[in-house]
């Protein structure tokens, strides 16, 4: 999902014992333009007390009209990182029990969740329905609702937010929580 590369240093020496291709090569294969030899640090440091800023990297000799402006704040990018069909996560720790007595189930709203999200809740005995971004979940029997992390911004995920507007509203609400882009959508 990059769009651009920067970085302080490069190797063009690859020597990664999994090499299938050096970050050239996929800079390339991708289409992704990549500089090298900037301060990054002083970079970081300009947009810190400048705020964030539209920047593109347009290469030597091209006029800056061929390079088109991408703004990653008309972009749903959750759109772009979830994923499209819902998937059951099934534990195989000790099973913690719901109300009703079976695993209990976490719906998992998909905003561009981390593996790491998924280990964890396998970790603690559960059912994981991981769910696309903009996905009715009104029909689904779950214990509790989680919505991830993510890229971009929060207004670009209405679907999202009138799901849970509706889910909040009842009386019979779960408990819901969420994390990063995910608690900014609550």
């Amino acid at each position: 999902h990059a769009t651009a590369l920067i970085v302080a240093e490069y190797s063009h020496d690859a020597c990664h014992w999994n090499l299938t291709h050096t970050l050239s090569d996929w800079l390339k294969q991708h289409n992704v333009p990549g500089i090298y030899g900037i301060d990054t640090r002083a970079l970081t440091k300009h947009i810190r007390e400048q705020g964030a800023m539209l920047g593109k990297i347009v290469p030597a000799g091209a006029a800056e009209s061929s390079v088109p402006q991408v703004n990653p704040n008309d972009l749903n990018l959750v759109a772009e990182v979830s994923l499209k069909e819902p998937r059951l996560f099934v534990s195989h720790a000790p099973p913690r029990q719901g109300k009703d007595g079976k695993r209990m189930r976490i719906l998992a709203i998909d905003c561009g969740i981390k593996a790491n999200i998924i280990r964890y809740f396998m970790s603690k005995g559960v059912e994981l329905l991981l769910v696309p971004w903009d996905y009715d979940f009104s029909g689904e029997a779950f214990d509790g609702l989680f919505i991830s992390n993510g890229p971009g911004d929060p207004t670009q995920c209405q679907k999202t937010i009138g799901h849970l507007r509706a889910l909040i509203e009842r009386a019979d609400a779960p408990p819901v929580f969420g994390i990063c882009l995910g608690n900014q959508l609550l």
